[in-house]
């Protein structure tokens, strides 16, 4: 579970700025908190932003430091990437700190680089509510972290980030390869009115799929490994490994008992289905999603029923923080007030700030959505009179 993190002198973000998901004093929607035993943490955040405030700015921050561990070094110069709007801090490094609870431990990691160099790495087992215990320090290029293996899986494969058609692959995957899910995924889609009735999947061994069609287009790689998209006759496969043997499958969508190839789908629907995995794994998986746009492409009634299936679930055991620009999701029903922050851009220094609705008096009665759609809470666009554009 991500606890919280902290950024400075990154992209949009000037001085120290953090986000947490520590839950506050609130009383609704208690099932949103997972206790930890010696703190506690949100089942989720929304973020709400202008367009250019920094919302992405969060997720790339993130995705930036997840990639240099992956990587074990810093692997790309970071010096254009440093807060630019201010001329010393392009002499000041970046530093990036994140808390996050795995394996039953707290931990604290941080890294501060200065263009390709390592200024600092270090991780602590967090004290919480003593010292925190260190675990190593250096200043050494060559990052450390792949040592520690419950840290390291965490931010490598627990830190999920998800962009627009990043999670197709692990849809199809998981339908051709966990009947769970395909269950879950088929029942999921018919209640959202999809249109399709339900799905199917056609299986057929690499050999016979050679025998049976015209493979001279295709990439000789595509029918030799797992994971792949093939595109033949207007018709999409993708293949798995299954006792060890190259399956080619196909998956058919069905409307009113006639079949469509999933190419033949909507965008929204297409969409919908990279988001299946999120609400498979929130449900099953203790990890935390990190969706960019989460509503993008999706109609607003669709996102909101998906979004409640995800919040009302008591079984629910992940964690999910998206950015988006739905307000209709700005609803007490849904989250509870420290679930929805806002990312703004601060007019004297150009910054990304963030902060809390939890930072606000709210009467449990306001209409949060009219509140932030009047520029009660900040975080919308600065539009002048239309009248000055001389349409």
């Amino acid at each position: 579970m991500l606890l919280r993190f902290v950024i400075s002198n990154f992209l949009s973000f000037d001085a120290t700025t953090e986000f947490n998901t520590f839950p506050g004093s609130g009383t609704t929607h208690l099932h949103h908190i997972y206790d930890l035993g010696k703190v506690k943490t949100l089942r989720s955040t929304a973020i709400y932003g202008a367009n250019g405030a920094g919302k992405s700015n969060l997720i790339d921050a993130l995705e930036q430091l997840q990639y240099w561990v992956k990587n074990g070094c810093i692997s790309t110069r970071t010096n254009r990437q440093k807060f630019r709007l201010k001329i010393e801090n392009q002499e000041q490094p970046s530093s990036f700190l994140i808390e996050f609870f795995t394996a039953g431990t707290f931990f604290l990691y941080g890294l501060t680089i200065d263009d390709k160099n390592v200024v600092e790495e270090y991780l602590y087992e967090s004290g919480i509510d003593k010292a925190p215990s260190l675990i190593f320090k250096h200043n050494e290029n060559t990052l450390r972290i792949y040592t520690h293996k419950d840290a390291y899986n965490w931010i490598t494969t627990q830190l999920i980030i998800m962009r627009h058609n990043t999670g197709l692959i692990e849809c199809l995957h998981a339908l051709c390869t966990n009947p769970a899910f395909f269950s879950f995924s088929n029942e999921l889609l018919k209640n959202l009115d999809t249109g399709i009735d339900f799905l199917k999947v056609q299986k057929m061994p690499r050999t016979e799929f050679r025998k049976a069609h015209d493979i001279t287009n295709i990439h000789p790689n595509l029918l030799q490994e797992p994971g792949k998209i093939i595109v033949l006759n207007n018709s999409r496969y993708f293949t798995t490994k299954e006792n060890d043997e190259i399956i080619v499958n196909k998956i058919i969508a069905f409307h009113h008992n006639f079949p469509f190839d999933l190419i033949e789908e909507s965008t929204g629907t297409k969409r919908l289905l990279e988001l299946l995995p999120v609400c498979w794994s929130m449900i099953h998986n203790p990890a935390t999603i990190i969706v960019d746009e989460i509503e993008q492409s999706i109609h607003p009634v669709l996102i909101i029923a998906l979004i409640k299936k995800i919040m009302h679930n008591s079984d629910t055991r992940g964690q999910l923080i998206f950015t988006t620009h739905e307000s209709n999701l700005l609803d007490l029903d849904i989250f509870r007030n420290d679930e929805i922050w806002f990312a703004v851009k601060t007019q004297e220094s150009g910054a990304t700030g963030l902060y809390s609705l939890n930072d606000f008096i709210v009467n449990a009665r306001l209409d949060i959505r009219k509140g932030y759609l009047i520029n009660r809470f900040g975080a919308i666009p600065f539009t002048a009179p239309l009248e000055l554009l001389k349409w």
